[in-house]
């Protein structure tokens, strides 16, 4: 997804907003789209070192399991971001996720169409599918919390405007654990459909 939309989205949001708006707020940021880029990765060791049209199944599935925990290692940057880092927080971290899931991808595509690994390729594609959806929680939760920090403390905080902002809050962080118990079941989907592989 494209954190900069997804930043301007929710910041520019009234604060005073009331119960129906926080609806259509997740409404629209379903519907912004992830994006591709380039830039520096954690999984620039694996992008280098592996020919993936070299690798059999077995070995794609392992490059997967590597790029997976480099993604992981993206979101504990992304969490340590400041309200006044992240606007230009957003363009290095939007290329680290797009460089990881540009090359699971590809991952996916050669079980699916060069190594017959169709089960496989399929729960590769549904946790990409689940992890755009955790990409764009993860932001959502993020700004909402710098909004509640900002709102409370103000001198006189509004105690309406706290309040939403606590419900939004808790509201998107639910969301989020979900989709991470949904990516944690597919990756156990995912490790017994393989455990069969063998090395060719």
């Amino acid at each position: 997804m494209e954190f900069q939309e997804c930043f301007s989205l929710l910041a520019t949001r009234p604060a005073h907003a009331h119960e129906h708006c926080e609806d259509e707020q997740e409404t629209a940021l379903v519907n912004v789209a992830a994006v591709g880029g380039e830039g520096a990765s954690p999984a620039e060791d694996v992008a280098e070192s592996d020919d993936l049209t070299q690798l059999d199944a077995r070995a794609l599935v392992q490059a997967f399991g590597r790029l997976q925990e480099a993604r992981v290692q993206i979101y504990v940057a992304f969490r340590k971001c400041k309200t006044t880092q992240f606007p230009a927080f957003c363009a290095d971290i939007t290329a680290q996720f797009a460089a990881v899931s540009d090359r699971i991808n590809s991952v996916e595509k050669l079980l699916r169409d060069e190594r017959a690994q169709l089960a496989i390729a399929q729960l590769v594609r549904k946790v990409q599918l689940e992890e755009k959806e955790k990409l764009l929680m993860t932001s959502a939760v993020l700004i909402e919390k710098m909004r509640l920090g900002e709102a409370a403390k103000q001198a006189e905080p509004d105690a309406a405007t706290v309040a939403f902002l606590e419900r939004s809050v808790q509201t998107l962080t639910t969301k989020h654990t979900d989709c991470v118990m949904r990516i944690n079941e597919l990756l156990e989907d995912l490790r017994a459909e393989s455990a069969d592989l063998q090395d060719e």
